[in-house]
């Protein structure tokens, strides 16, 4: 009896709305299939639908060699002419594309497969203009925070992530440490950033809280939806110290008499801090002991 099935093309790669890195070429890919039977003939054809520019597509990879073959796991490359594609495609960074597989069996039998809304991204993000800076003193984290970033691109996609670990090295203390602050928000946008640790909307996936005396060093971690992996960038021995409330003075009094010796402190003064008498008199005040 004739031959009237189509071939079959299963797990096929990349997924709807992926983003794919520079791992279209030899030796690694994001294109791949399975195929059911060998294929007289077939082809991937990729159609850019959105973002950057690409004056070659379509591209058309007519497919060559093991390509056609039943192998269980087809692995594409498409810079390959051996065994991928009859001529190399290249892509181009940030633009969106709907790739199309076809196979012809020895029957004339055809199936098509599309994945659509498929970001090639190449570039890995870049952090910028971090603060704070090795050796920084600092002495806020939340509304007025000292951390700040820029972001080279919206770290976007399932699998996106940004980081800020902040790792106590020297000084007071701290149970808590490492914190892994995970972007969330407007945090993994493009642009300039400052970072509130108690916000856990558009700063911290969850509120981290640093200890006064404590010097850590921050490390800024990011990858985009391809899993391209930004350069990290730290600041060492940075310390976290939040001044004490000065200090208020009360002195006993009547008819504008100061009542001597001592005023009295409301409050312990700290040993690293030295508290100094002012006078001031007027006419009617007496003179100050001596």
């Amino acid at each position: 009896s004739p031959d009237t099935t189509a071939p079959v093309f299963t797990f096929v790669s990349p997924q709807d709305n992926q983003f794919i890195p520079d791992k279209v070429a030899i030796p690694f890919t994001y294109v791949s299939y399975y195929i059911n039977e060998v294929l007289a003939s077939g082809s991937i054809t990729i159609v850019r639908t959105g973002g950057t520019a690409d004056t070659s597509s379509p591209h058309n990879c007519v497919l060559t060699g093991t390509a056609l073959a039943v192998l269980g796991s087809n692995s594409i490359y498409l810079n390959g002419t051996g065994k991928s594609c009859v001529d190399a495609q290249f892509l181009v960074g940030g633009a969106v594309y709907t790739f199309t597989f076809s196979g012809t069996d020895a029957a004339g039998n055809t199936s098509t497969v599309a994945r659509t809304g498929v970001t090639f991204d190449n570039v890995a993000p870049v952090y910028s203009a971090v603060s704070p800076a090795s050796n920084a003193v600092i002495n806020n984290v939340t509304n007025s925070s000292a951390i700040r970033y820029t972001l080279s691109e919206n770290l976007v996609g399932p699998d996106a992530r940004g980081s800020i670990v902040i790792t106590r090295t020297a000084g007071a203390a701290d149970t808590g440490s490492p914190h892994e602050c995970r972007l969330r928000g407007t945090a993994l946008n493009q642009g300039t950033h400052t970072i509130n640790l108690s916000d856990t909307t558009n700063g911290c996936v969850t509120a981290r809280s640093l200890v006064s005396g404590a010097t850590y060093k921050f490390e800024f971690f990011a990858s985009d939806g391809a899993q391209n992996f930004a350069t990290p960038i730290s600041s060492t021995r940075v310390r976290f110290l939040i001044p004490p409330t000065a200090p208020t003075i009360s002195v006993g009094h009547g008819s504008n008499i100061i009542s001597w010796p001592n005023p009295t402190l409301t409050e312990t003064v700290p040993t690293d801090y030295i508290l100094t008498r002012y006078w001031s008199f007027s006419p009617i005040d007496p003179i100050p002991p001596s």
